[in-house]
């Protein structure tokens, strides 16, 4: 196999010389990548032209070969106070983490800010170009309780409420809130820029472990995964959470060859702020670390009381810092990550939301994310060798393994909790092609006989298409319609909201940034209910009976008509508050506030729902106002179809149009 970081770096191992073009070309590379100089002494027999081996002998010759250093010296340490005595070699690089293994020194200064200026410009466009929904997450657990911090309006989840959730992730968007409106700016110029630093730092950590060649390789695959450009550019904590631990893993003293320029101790240090942060935004994120830490506790010469120190203080500082903030916003000491074990894994409330066998993350969950940038991460850790080098390489895929593997224990699985991962694996993504790159330049191939060409042109075509489909085209009506919304509630045309659909569909009030009065169906979790299987929360209700539903729970006056029904409403019990009047749910530990159709009604339009409001619309003075399309397909067919409102004119709400400035001004003044 092809060495990207092979210390020896001369074409002419396995029999090569540096007599055909080719093989010059490949030795030149070898020489530029490990910044060796040994690359031109020869031995062994020659290539064609010199005995006439054919070269696709020498090019298997070489792909037999591992993907990492033959030396087998002692694994560097850290030279500044933590494993060896300081003034070991290899003085570190003012990145901190100590130079940059194969590559040398690493990309100078003019290169990073040249690489750095381009993918800010590119992830800034990227999170422009996002315009559908995902997952509720990146809304209602970020930019809508910053929103209700900020401005004292928004929906806070139950999450909330049970304080399972650190405010340490809301408060960057409550931070920057009205720093932005100020400036002009939006949050995509923001989130772009987090997502360029993850991109950079992963292009760096390829340089310092394989070389520029790979690192080359590795921005590429970056920037093309279409899982990047779908969600690290959005408002999700695994989002920041990702671009934490690539700029951790970078400053992380991972284990070097001898000789090769090693880490120091404030590299470490900075190491374990920027994992304490990812654990304060994340506190899944320490499965990863837990892993990388007892690897570095076993190595030798390790001075394992320093380390252990500096992870100590690492970690009394993380507490500190996250118990502080979330002071300041639930007014009580609160310790956020004990409280989300004891619901979501000792109550296994998480549950609730949806559940996967074991192997989901390894059948279905990192196949997706990867899509056809995995065969490329598996023939680049398989090119890695048996040799400790290509063990010591390797590093990374084993913390993600394990990682997975911890994950997969809890029944509740999402794509996004494997959004730390995907920087390390593309490493070996940019492993991958440098060595289809290698064997082509030994082979002579070119055009398109070239295997990386054809390569990238799967990688790309597989992946554009899926990034643009999913990130402009699938489940948009969803947030089309909050656009809109935004825009009539500024002009005045809107009194209230109804979102007749699922819970948390839409974003909610920071995407509006008016104060009206606005109302979804619920969905709370079953907190302290003995009997799960027969728990049943309100969309659920809603759904199994939709007409029953709405005849209980709803009020008769639909506009200017007035409902009636073949049979009454069951008497329930009431319970009538300043809010409005509770009902009971049979069998259920909950009461149901009784709706009132508002001005605008928001609804899909499916099997599930859409006969049923069609027919009690009709005949009123409701009108179809707006349609925005929303999907071909979805994996919950209560979300299917268009997403339709349903408008009462503006007259027949008594209002007109003189006297629409004056109630905006009194119930949707801007926040």
């Amino acid at each position: 196999m092809i060495g990207a970081d092979d210390a020896d770096g001369g074409a002419q191992r396995g029999g090569v010389a540096r007599g055909s073009s080719a093989t010059r070309a490949v030795g030149d590379w070898l020489d530029v990548a490990d910044g060796d100089g040994s690359g031109g002494s020869g031995s062994g027999s020659s290539a064609r032209g010199a005995d006439g081996e054919p070269l696709r002998l020498v090019a298997r010759r070489l792909l037999v070969r591992p993907l990492s250093s033959s030396r087998t010296g002692a694994t560097a340490g850290l030279h500044d106070g933590v494993f060896g005595p300081p003034g070991a070699a290899g003085a570190g690089s003012d990145s901190g983490n100590g130079g940059s293994g194969s590559g040398g020194d690493g990309p100078t200064p003019q290169q990073l800010l040249r690489v750095a200026a381009g993918l800010v410009v590119f992830r800034i466009a990227n999170a422009l170009a996002v315009r559908t929904h995902f997952d509720p997450d990146e809304f209602w657990q970020s930019l809508e309780v910053a929103h209700e911090f900020v401005f004292g309006v928004g929906y806070l989840t139950w999450e909330w409420t049970y304080r399972i959730r650190g405010f340490a992730h809301p408060l960057v968007f409550a931070g920057v809130y009205k720093a932005l409106a100020a400036a002009g700016l939006d949050d995509t110029d923001l989130l772009g820029c987090f997502a360029a630093a993850a991109d950079l730092y992963t292009f760096r950590l390829a340089w310092a472990m394989f070389g520029p060649s790979v690192a080359k390789w590795t921005l590429v695959a970056t920037i093309v995964s279409w899982f990047n450009f779908f969600c690290l550019v959005r408002t999700y904590s695994n989002s920041l959470e990702a671009c934490l631990t690539a700029a951790a893993l970078f400053y992380w003293p991972w284990p070097r060859s001898a000789g090769e320029p090693r880490p120091t101790r404030s590299g470490f240090r900075i190491a374990l702020a920027l994992a304490a942060a990812a654990c304060i935004i994340r506190p899944t994120n320490a499965i990863l670390w837990a892993f990388l830490g007892v690897r570095l506790l076993a190595q030798r010469s390790v001075r394992r009381l320093a380390v252990v120190l500096d992870t100590i203080a690492a970690m009394i500082a993380a507490v500190c810092v996250s118990m502080s903030i979330d002071y300041v916003f639930f007014g009580t000491w609160t310790f956020a990550p004990w409280e989300f074990v004891r619901f979501n894994v000792l109550h296994n409330i998480s549950i609730f939301y949806g559940g996967h066998p074991f192997h989901w993350y390894f059948s279905q969950g990192i196949p997706v994310v990867l899509l056809t940038l995995l065969p490329l991460c598996a023939w680049g850790i398989a090119g890695l060798g048996a040799t400790p080098a290509g063990r010591r390489k390797r590093q990374y895929f084993w913390m993600c393994v394990w990682t997975v593997c911890v994950l997969s224990i809890q029944a509740h699985k999402e794509f996004r909790f494997l959004m730390p991962l995907v920087a390390p694996m593309m490493l070996y993504a940019g492993v991958g092609l440098h060595r289809i790159e290698l064997a082509d330049a030994v082979a002579g191939r070119r055009g398109w006989a070239s295997h990386l060409r054809r390569a990238m042109a799967a990688v790309c075509v597989t992946n554009v298409i899926a990034a643009l489909y999913l990130s402009r085209v699938h489940q948009r009506g969803v947030m089309d319609v909050m656009h809109w919304l935004r825009d009539e509630t500024h002009q005045g045309r809107v009194d209230d909201v109804l979102f007749l659909m699922p819970c948390h569909s839409t974003p909610f009030y920071s995407h509006i940034h008016r104060n009206i009065s606005m109302r979804m169906v619920t969905c709370e979790p079953p907190i302290g209910v003995t009997n799960r299987a027969a728990y049943r929360d309100e969309t659920d209700v809603l759904y199994d009976d939709p007409e029953g539903f709405v005849r209980t729970y709803f009020e008769t006056q639909l506009g200017n008509k007035t409902l009636s029904w073949p049979t009454p409403a069951p008497a329930l019990g009431a319970f009538h508050t300043a809010a409005g009047v509770y009902m009971d749910v049979p069998g259920q530990p909950y009461r149901v506030r009784r709706y009132t159709w508002a001005s605008h009604v928001v609804m899909f339009d499916n099997a599930r729902l859409w006969p049923l409001v069609s027919r009690l619309m009709d005949g009123s003075d409701y009108t179809q106002c707006a349609r925005f399309f929303n999907s071909h397909f979805h994996d919950d067919s209560k979300r299917l179809g268009d997403v339709v409102v349903w408008c009462r004119p503006v007259q027949a709400r008594g209002r007109d149009s003189s006297s629409s400035a004056r109630v905006e001004s009194q119930r949707g003044a801007e926040l």
